[in-house]
């Protein structure tokens, strides 16, 4: 019914399946003897609403009504109040977000995706369904920002709004992508650098927009971390702090391991993920200059890290680097945050 693995961080799934599939379930003879579901996976920290939902199929599939749930949900996340005109917010993400289950079709950016691992990747196809979804997640962070004065101290409110911004922006950045790719492979320069200026251009957005709260930002659960005992004895908790999200803890071995639960945190999309894309984009340029195409050389044209991946030691730190202009978005304000999306806003032809 649904995968939850630790690359899994943007809200995806089919939940009316899975309901469905559940209630099927119950009602096969051949489990007669079953005695019920329960809800595991490999990350916990996102996706609330399909967390929340899975668990009431845990106790009593027969019960679940989606319709309910959502309607249930929405109130207990944001307040009888606000709630009745977010109720609209929450049925839009069901329809596009949380209507389509694919191991190939979770929603997330492409800078996120790397060669060698046992999931291929994002195909042209899911990348353009997650573009079909703009529309009404433009709908849901504008419908989201009018509560602002209502629900700015709600920490739930504020982490919804970061969530579902950074899966609209992370579909820009896929659209941006596909047409660098697309003026490269026509041997249009002009095109290219402009496409290629606004995949820059949204990558730092969304490590400013991921920077303004605390869960998504590696700094506070290094932070954290630090307070207590080596978990990994003779590595700092700093040092062996990502690895611990997954069920591999090797010190040895925190480069394959980051790429496997590749998150949106602000200081790996800065510091980590937007350096493997900007040597992509100049390997294409390079190749621009010379006249050469791509074909033959990989097996998938969007993949970015075939030619980025990080060899050997890294420059730099993934532990503990901060997000030089997180402090002052923070200081700013969610609804601050969103008036910048009109930048990225300006050339999406389809919206």
């Amino acid at each position: 019914m649904v995968v939850q693995c630790s690359k899994h961080t943007n809200p995806w799934g089919d939940m009316k399946v899975a309901v469905d599939n559940a209630k099927v379930l119950c009602k096969d003879p051949k489990a007669h003897n079953w005695w019920g579901f329960t809800v595991g996976g490999e990350s916990s920290h996102r996706e609330h609403i399909k967390q929340e939902l899975l668990t009431e199929i845990a106790w009593n599939p027969m019960t679940v009504d989606l319709d309910d749930f959502m309607r249930r949900w929405t109130i207990g996340r944001y307040g009888p109040k606000a709630a009745e005109r977010l109720q609209h917010v929450t049925k839009a993400a069901m329809d596009t977000l949380y209507s389509c289950y694919n191991m190939d079709m979770t929603n997330r950016p492409l800078y996120r995706d790397w060669a060698g691992g046992y999931l291929p990747g994002l195909t042209p196809t899911s990348v353009k369904r997650t573009l079909g979804y703009l529309p009404k997640l433009r709908f849901i962070l504008k419908t989201m920002l009018k509560e602002h004065d209502l629900l700015k101290t709600n920490p739930l409110y504020r982490f919804d709004v970061v969530d579902y911004g950074r899966v609209y922006l992370g579909a820009l950045f896929n659209d941006r992508l596909a047409r660098a790719g697309k003026a490269f492979r026509t041997g249009d320069k002009n095109a290219f650098e402009r496409y290629a200026a606004q995949v820059e251009e949204v990558m730092h957005f969304i490590a400013k927009l991921t920077s303004s709260h605390d869960q998504f930002r590696m700094k506070v659960h290094d932070d954290r971390a630090a307070r207590f005992p080596a978990i990994l004895p003779g590595h700092a908790n700093n040092e062996s702090n990502w690895i611990t999200f997954t069920a591999t803890q090797s010190p040895t071995a925190w480069r394959a391991i980051l790429d496997y639960t590749a998150e949106d945190y602000a200081e790996l999309v800065e510091h980590y993920f937007w350096p493997r894309v900007e040597r992509y984009l100049n390997k294409m340029r390079e190749m621009l200059e010379q006249g050469k195409d791509i074909s033959g050389n990989m097996d998938r044209d969007f993949v970015i890290s075939d030619w980025a991946s990080p060899k050997g030691s890294l420059p730099w730190s993934p532990y503990g680097i901060p997000c030089g202009t997180g402090a002052q978005h923070r200081r700013s304000g969610i609804s601050t945050q969103y008036n910048h999306l009109r930048i990225q806003e300006r050339t999406v032809q389809f919206l």
